[in-house]
Parts: C-alpha cells; structure tokens; sequence
C-alpha cells in the first residue's frame, strides 16, 4: 500500500473512531440527572434562547453567503478558480454551523446536570461532567473536520487525476480547491464567535441590571450571579 494511498484511508478511520467515542461521552452525560424541575426549566429555557440565536444569525450569515458565492462565481468565470471551490465553500460553511448547534445542543444539555453534580456529589463529579461533555463536542468536531477533508480529498484527486495528470499537479489543484473550504468553515466559525461576544454581552449586561433595579444590589455584589 503506498503512503499516498494510505493517508487517504487514515482519516476514515478517524473519524470513525472519534464517532464512536462521542457517542459514548454523549451517552455518558445524558444518563446523569438534570436534577429539580426548576433546573430543568432554566436549562431549556437557556437552550431554547441559544437556538433562538443561531437561528436568527444563520439568517443573516445566509445574506454574506450569498454575496461571497456570487464574487467565487466571477472568479470562477474568469479563471482566478475551479467550480468546485463553491461548492466546497458552502459546504465548509455548512458545516461549521452545524457544528455550532451540536456544541449548544452539548452545552445546555449538560449544565443543568454538572449544577446538579456540584450540589450532590461535589466538585469532582460535576468536572467529571463537565469534561466529558466538552470532549464529546470536541471530537464530534474532528469527526467532520477529518471525514469531510478526506472525502472531498479523495473526490477531488480522482476527479483531477484522470487522463494521465501528474501526482504534483493533481495534488496542486486539490489544494488549491481545499482552501475554500477552509475559508467558508472560518467565515462562518469567525461570524458565530464575533456575533455570540456580543449577545453573551447583553445578556451578561442585562442580568446585571436587573440585579440593580429589581433587587437593588450593588455592581459587584456577590449575591448577584451575574
């Protein structure tokens, strides 16, 4: 087997195994307790606000998308590219906010479990939480990352390899196809980032006031969570 060919293959295997072990981290955390009802209400309330969120950026981020495919397609029209680097921007996009939401869905389903850890077994079981859930959602990200690259990798090399093209030059236009991809996962990663400092913001500056007006406690008054 050619060292070529087997980091074609490598990435596959993976991404299968990152799968598999995110499924099990997932599964891992949802079994744990979501403690009271109340908590269960804040949880879902913190869910149901976040996808409220995504929702509405993914809208506007839909806009910018449209204005970028349109300047790829002069670029492609006049040779600067391949056709295929528009589809591998979108796709690169898509997936990165898919991303996002399979990170939120993780986040708000565990926080109400770790609180309820932290408040009946202690500090150790809730990081315990804490961690497999991060490390679910870090390693559904390799999943895509490694099984999406290989995928258009290995397309992309038969595609341009037909006809008796030279490895070095079939690799070449693969690259070159492969940084699209990269820069419509970084658009929309760049734009989900930027736009949740700035609602992490007004939400932290909100809950601050109310703990002001409501309740009269000073700016750094410990009994105000905020």
């Amino acid at each position: 087997m050619s060292s070529l060919l087997l980091l074609r293959i490598i990435p596959f295997i993976g991404s299968g195994i990152s799968l598999i072990l995110a499924i099990i981290f997932s599964a891992l955390v949802t079994k744990k307790s979501r403690g009271s009802r109340r908590m269960e209400e804040i949880s879902n309330a913190i869910f149901v606000g976040s996808r409220a969120y995504l929702n509405q950026q993914a809208k506007i981020m839909l806009i910018f998308f449209a204005v970028l495919v349109a300047l790829l397609g002069i670029m492609v029209k006049f040779g600067y590219l391949y056709f295929a680097s528009i589809p591998a921007f979108a796709t690169g996009m898509g997936f990165s906010i898919l991303i996002g939401y399979v990170g939120m869905w993780i986040s708000t389903t565990s926080n109400a479990r770790v609180t309820h850890a932290a408040k009946e077994k202690g500090l150790g079981e809730a990081m315990n939480i804490a961690i497999t859930a991060a490390s679910a959602s870090g390693l559904l990200l390799a999943v895509v990352v490694l099984f999406y690259t290989a995928f258009w990798f290995n397309i992309l090399f038969w595609w341009y390899g037909r006809g008796g093209v030279s490895q070095i030059e079939t690799l070449h236009n693969v690259v070159n196809i492969s940084v699209t991809f990269v820069i419509g996962a970084s658009f929309a990663a760049f734009f989900m980032r930027t736009g949740g400092g700035i609602f992490t913001k007004a939400a932290d500056m909100g809950a601050d006031y109310v703990g002001k007006v409501e309740s009269g406690l000073k700016e750094d008054d410990y009994r105000n969570p905020a």
